[in-house]
Formats: structure tokens, C-alpha cells, sequence
């Protein structure tokens, strides 16, 4: 699999944990959004260049966020509402755009590194 279409997994409640395939190169539009049973750590693999918009969108119980080197688009709301995402993200040199409202609502202080 190298695209997860739009809002392929949408409000998708039984989903609680996710490995995704480093063969993957696009996570669409709403591809997880309201997922809200999505927990633990994600980890997006050195494949992906894009993460579409809404893409992670209101799934409130990631707790982590790893992103690769060679990520080069967040696409705006992905990670909004991720109401339990950790203290420490690190944005990577290659990403050139980061969408608006990408981490809007994220209650826990995020520190930009």
C-alpha cells in the first residue's frame, strides 16, 4: 500500500493501535480522522512525504508523534483536537509546509524543537 485514500478509516472506533507500511507515501484527507479510540505512540514511516489535511483530526487519545525526516507536507487540521499528544514534537528540516489549525486544540503544551 502506498496511499491511504480519503477518509478511509473515518470514525473508525474499533481502530485502537496503528503500524503503518514503510511502503507508504500518502496518508490522504481524513484518512484517520475521529478515530478516537487511536492510542499509544504513531509513528509516520521514512516513507511518507505527505500527511493530508484532517488526516489524525480529533483522535484524543495519541499520546505521541514521531515524524520522519523526509516529511515534506502537514496538511491543515491533521492533528487538531489530539487533546492528549505529548509535550515534545520535533518538526523535521524537510517538512516546507505546515498547514493552518494543524495542532489546534492539542491541550498539552507542545514545544517546537
Amino acid at each position: 500500500v502506498t496511499e491511504i485514500g480519503p477518509f478511509s478509516f473515518y470514525g473508525c472506533e474499533s481502530l485502537t493501535s496503528l503500524q503503518l507500511s514503510n511502503q507508504l507515501k500518502t496518508i490522504a484527507q481524513g484518512s484517520f480522522q475521529k478515530c478516537t479510540n487511536l492510542s499509544g505512540i504513531l509513528v509516520i514511516p521514512e516513507s511518507v512525504t505527505e500527511i493530508g489535511s484532517y488526516a489524525f483530526e480529533s483522535c484524543s487519545n495519541l499520546t505521541e508523534l514521531s515524524l520522519n525526516s523526509d516529511l515534506i507536507t502537514i496538511g491543515r487540521s491533521s492533528f487538531s483536537h489530539c487533546s492528549s499528544l505529548g509535550e515534545s514534537l520535533t518538526i523535521p528540516e524537510s517538512v516546507s509546509t505546515i498547514g493552518s489549525h494543524s495542532f489546534e486544540y492539542c491541550t498539552n503544551q507542545i514545544n517546537i524543537e
